[in-house]
């Protein structure tokens, strides 16, 4: 079995010679470690899979002996904020599986990282079907040479192959697929209503209706919703749950709580539908009223997904239907307050940019919901 490590690129993949590996690794985006080199965190992420390959491999590929493994691709992905996200690629004669290893070396990193494969792993566990990546196993190595070490957290994990990240473009009207293998390209009509129809019906299948949970916080400009086109039928997952729990803390034992849990995670979920960032920069834009009809209908049919796998409900879609139609703007406009407050304080100027358009945005949510 040999290691050969890559860096992905939307050309193609370029091998990391012994020039690359003597680079200093990269902490996030504007930040550099002062002593640990490409070439180190390649090394550790190597002997990672080397020590839990058995366990992978029991995920991934159960069928597949170690003894056949002829290569193992790494490649490095993504260099986010927090933590990086690598590809490992197995070959064999009969067979190439492909899984994800995240790893995190700085002491944020490191919390974030441990927190979102907690969420992961407990999500996987009591949700299904699954829209999130399966964990495979984690652990932490020590990384870099005699001169300085430092501990690197790893975590294994299942792969979306195929599956791109997205962006709205400028005016709102059109969403970018950065399709690395293919080319850039302009989803459809179809394309774009099915990414927010399936954005909305994965948030409200991991929805708890007993305790008002919900996966928060996500964002559209993180790229934490990618999409799939297979054969004409687009397919959409989650790369990551960061948190699950309420947004605004009820008392649980209210009788109204049911319903205004509710209420506000559809209001949440209508609002952050439509907030991105152009092509991942940091301009906001607000997505079309398209949008609004495709989450709205996203968001009944997760609540039908629920009443089949036997969820309890404190109400069925249909009733759910009727509540949210017995509500004017005026009505959603005061209970969505709370959630606007939440806003402020998780980001100002993010805030500023919702309140411009809530008014409209509640008006064109109400016309949705009369034509349901």
């Amino acid at each position: 079995m040999r290691f050969i490590f890559l860096f992905s690129s939307p050309n193609g993949d370029i091998p990391v010679d012994q020039q690359h590996r003597t680079r200093p690794l990269i902490l996030n985006p504007g930040e550099t470690h002062p002593c640990l080199t490409l070439g180190d965190y390649f090394k550790t992420l190597a002997a990672f899979i080397q020590q839990n390959l058995d366990i992978i491999l029991s995920e991934l590929k159960p069928s597949l002996a170690m003894a056949d493994i002829q290569t193992i691709f790494l490649r490095t992905e993504k260099h986010g904020a927090l933590y990086h996200i690598a590809s490992a690629e197995i070959v064999s004669p009969s067979t190439r599986e492909k899984f994800a290893i995240s790893s995190a070396i700085t002491a944020q990193g490191k919390e974030t990282l441990i927190r979102d494969t907690a969420v992961l792993e407990s999500l996987g566990e009591t949700h299904g079907p699954s829209f999130i990546p399966r964990i495979y196993c984690k652990g932490s190595l020590d990384c870099g040479s005699q001169q300085q070490t430092e501990i690197l957290n790893l975590v294994a994990s299942e792969w979306f192959e195929d599956y791109h990240e997205w962006h709205l473009t400028a005016d709102g009207e059109a969403i970018k697929i950065w399709d690395n293998t293919k080319g850039n390209r302009i989803a459809t009509e179809g394309e774009q209503t099915e990414i927010f129809r399936q954005v909305a019906l994965i948030l409200t299948v991991y929805y708890d209706f007993n305790t008002g949970k919900q996966i928060h916080p996500w964002h559209h400009a993180a790229g934490d919703f990618i999409i799939r086109d297979n054969n004409g039928t687009t397919a959409v997952k989650l790369t990551t749950a960061r948190d699950y729990r309420q947004i605004i803390e009820l008392e649980n034992d209210s009788p109204h709580f049911p319903l205004l849990s509710l209420l506000i995670f559809f209001l949440h979920l209508t609002v952050r539908t439509r907030l991105d960032k152009v092509e991942g920069t940091d301009q906001a834009v607000w997505a079309g009223n398209f949008s609004v009809t495709a989450t709205l209908r996203g968001f009944i049919e997760g609540i039908r997904m629920h009443e089949s796998l036997r969820r309890s409900l404190p109400y069925s879609s249909q009733e759910i239907i009727g509540i949210l139609q017995s509500y004017t703007a005026s009505d959603f406009s005061a209970i969505i307050q709370p959630l606007m407050d939440v806003y402020l304080a998780e980001n100002p100027r993010e805030h500023q940019f919702i309140s411009r358009h809530l008014e409209n945005h509640l008006a064109e949510v109400c016309g949705e919901i009369a034509r349901l």
